[in-house]
């Protein structure tokens, strides 16, 4: 694990003055890790913020990107003997049953990446549980995430991505959990993803949910449509959707684009923008759990609204990225209520037909 404090050099050549304290978030790196670290010049005991071995790397690489951070100076923890910090381990194998925390191992991690370790984790707390362990466990990620972890019993405690030192020396142990597949494998002590109950599940937090079931007074079937990907190769236009709420007149359609604000795209007679200044992925849930059917092309959502057990249709018109390596096989145990269209056809249909594809499947649906 390592640790930040001020790189004086740097910032009294650039600045001119060395402050008292000095605070950065990784938002440009990772859209929800909104969370500010301070980083002090003399720390309050125990306020030293505490990263992963990946992560520091990884700030690190962004220096040149991001002259800023030239700043802060990542140093390794362990040179101060008297630090009060969880053993770092690789394995649960002969180590006696402890108070177990695990790390953020990697900033770049989108919504999809996140709901997918939710599985994973809730394998893993039962694996604990059949060793001796307890089952719960705390836990590090962007702080945008809490929302995600609601109701999650796996969890003990949860801490922003950069957690500091008081936060983390009630525990004897800590991991760094990722995204990279066999890792997780070995994690779980499994061969095969089927071995674990793959089965994603969300429990939308009740506040939200009633915040914008009183902003959404439709008492008719209630349709999400999602347009826009931050991909362009995997976004349509408002206009695609036009035949779609001529053909469900039963339903209201609702959407939460920003770039409606900007002019960007023309918004379509019958369609509600939920968006506000404030919104958030707490509030984007809230939204979703108040919907009866879910269409997008931004897969983020698509984990999202699935997650929450919504019927959801992905449309996929470009790159896949992470999907590739386990979802043509694996979707439907990871999802159910999920309606992929365009995914086994290898990206290849035309708005024509991915139009007729999804007026079957809306149909299908009700």
């Amino acid at each position: 694990m390592y640790t930040l404090t001020l790189n004086t050099t740097y910032i009294l050549l650039n600045y001119g003055h060395i402050p008292d304290v000095a605070e950065f978030s990784l938002e440009r790196l990772c859209p929800y890790m909104k969370q500010p670290i301070k980083v002090y010049l003399t720390p309050p005991e125990g306020q030293l913020p505490v990263l992963s071995w990946l992560m520091a790397k990884q700030l690190s690489n962004c220096r040149e990107r991001y002259p800023e951070l030239n700043s802060f100076r990542i140093i390794p923890i362990g040179e101060e003997e008297d630090w009060p910090i969880p053993r770092r381990i690789e394995s649960l194998e002969q180590v006696k049953p402890g108070r177990l925390i695990l790390l953020t191992a990697s900033m770049y991690r989108g919504l999809g990446d996140m709901i997918l370790m939710l599985p994973i984790l809730r394998g893993f707390s039962e694996r604990l549980s059949a060793m001796g362990w307890s089952p719960r466990f705390g836990l590090t990620a962007a702080i945008e995430f809490a929302a995600l972890l609601s109701g999650q019993p796996f969890l003990q405690q949860f801490l922003p991505e950069c957690p500091v030192m008081d936060q983390i020396s009630p525990y004897d142990y800590a991991i760094e959990f990722g995204l990279n597949l066999e890792r997780m494998k070995s994690f779980l002590g499994i061969q095969n993803w089927r071995d674990i109950d793959l089965r994603v599940r969300l429990n939308a937090p009740e506040k939200w949910v009633r915040k914008w079931q009183k902003r959404i007074s439709s008492t008719r079937l209630r349709v999400f449509i999602n347009w826009r990907s931050l991909d362009r190769q995997r976004s349509l236009t408002p206009s695609f959707f036009e035949d779609l709420l001529r053909a469900f007149p039963e339903c209201d359609f609702f959407t939460s684009q920003l770039e409606v604000f900007n002019n960007e795209h023309p918004l379509p007679d019958g369609i509600t923008n939920l968006t506000d200044s404030g919104s958030s992925l707490a509030d984007l849930i809230g939204k979703l759990a108040n919907m009866d059917i879910v269409i997008t092309t931004n897969t983020g959502i698509a984990h999202l609204a699935a997650a929450l057990e919504k019927p959801t249709i992905v449309l996929f018109t470009g790159r896949l990225y992470g999907w590739e390596h386990y979802w043509p096989d694996l979707y439907k145990h990871l999802y159910p209520s999920m309606h992929a269209i365009g995914l086994d056809e290898g990206l290849q249909l035309q708005e024509a037909e991915l139009l007729t594809r999804l007026h079957k499947t809306m149909a299908d649906i009700l």
